[in-house]
């Protein structure tokens, strides 16, 4: 019943709202009443007169208009004219103050303005093309990475559980990470509620159909880490991270047929924003539509913003080559997201020289 009453009071206060008309509702009342008053008293046959040689010097003798100004129709027109004007005027200013108190009666509704960013921080547009290059791996057979080294400080025994060895996996590890990596964007969500009114029980849900090449996740951090070239040992125990798991903002549902990721933020005062901590990888080979929907309690039905999502419009082919050291940066640099790791290792290059500008990395 609510969303009727809202939708009839929109649609009179856009008819009463027509202010341009209104404006001067006093002139017009009283040229219409005063019309319609001296088509009544005595003066009635000079207007009457004035009104038919106006029409017929503009559009031609007519004898419709001479029948309707005869006497005996006069004094009815002119009655009709008056009430015109009188209703008229009642609508000009008791109908628009009856619209306004009732927009003041229903509660105010929040308004909010929802950006999807790239990993360097960029607004995506509704419709957008993924970065990077679509990487095709055929290979079969990857060559063996070694390091040559002189024997362990344990003798000539090579003791790999312990020590720091050549990982042999290097060329399968970067063609695995160039085939996750190639093509593929990690996005966070910032909205913010451009109103004067604040939200509560705010959530937004991010949805969309699951696909055979559609690859999506979330969490804390999806910096892209590159194969290293050494495996750690066991005695490489100041070198283990042994950070605790923090908790996702953004919680996943998944069904079989679609991804499903739900924001909780709770309240959002007005003109305020909050930025997800949780990202979302996303990886796809084929065109996909994105829906983004926003819920509140103060909202009678949500919000839904509709992405359109293309995969990137190039692709490569990986070869052996492409796995050795100097070709494989420049194919991570046009594959991954146009140069983010080359751009991401230059902050943490400024960050370690210049501590004292802060964490500039995403």
């Amino acid at each position: 019943m609510k969303k009727y009453l809202d939708g009839f009071v929109y649609y009179a206060d856009r008819i009463l709202q027509l202010r341009k008309y209104f404006k001067f509702h006093n002139i017009i009342t009283r040229v219409v009443v005063i019309f319609g008053l001296s088509l009544i008293i005595s003066a009635q046959n000079l207007i009457q007169s004035f009104v038919v040689a106006l029409y017929e010097k503009k559009f031609g003798e007519s004898e419709f208009l001479r029948l309707i100004f005869v006497n005996e129709y006069s004094p009815i027109i002119g009655l009709i004219l008056v009430a015109i004007g009188l209703l008229y005027n009642l609508l000009a200013t008791v109908g628009l103050e009856w619209a306004d108190s009732l927009k003041n009666a229903i509660p105010k509704k929040p308004e909010f303005s929802l950006e999807i960013l790239d990993m360097d921080e960029n607004i995506l547009p509704l419709d957008f093309r993924m970065r990077g290059l679509k990487i095709l791996n055929n290979l079969k057979d990857y060559p063996e990475f070694y390091i040559p080294r002189p024997n362990s400080f344990f003798g000539n025994t090579n003791i790999s559980l312990l020590d720091s060895r050549a990982n042999e996996d290097l060329y399968k590890e970067r063609a695995e990470f160039l085939e996750l990596w190639s093509g593929a964007e990690v996005l966070s969500f910032n909205i913010k509620n451009v109103s004067s009114v604040s939200a509560t029980n705010l959530e937004v849900k991010i949805h969309c159909k699951k696909l055979t090449s559609l690859a999506m996740d979330n969490g804390n951090s999806f910096t892209p880490k590159l194969p290293a070239k050494e495996k750690r040992g066991l005695l490489d125990f100041h070198r283990h991270d042994f950070n605790l798991a923090s908790k996702l903002d953004i919680d996943d549902s998944h069904t079989h047929s679609k991804y499903i990721f739900t924001w909780k933020l709770g309240s959002l005062v007005a003109q305020r924003n909050r930025l997800s901590e949780t990202k979302i990888f996303m990886r796809t080979e084929e065109a996909f539509e994105l829906s983004v929907m926003i819920y509140c309690e103060e909202l009678s039905e949500p919000i839904e913003i509709i992405y359109q999502i293309s995969p990137p419009d190039s692709q490569h082919t990986l070869t052996t080559d492409d796995l050795y050291d100097e070709k494989f940066d420049e194919l991570i640099n046009t594959s991954v997201m146009d140069g983010y790791i080359e751009r991401y290792r230059k902050v943490i290059v400024d960050n370690y020289l210049n501590p004292s500008k802060g964490n500039l990395v995403p």
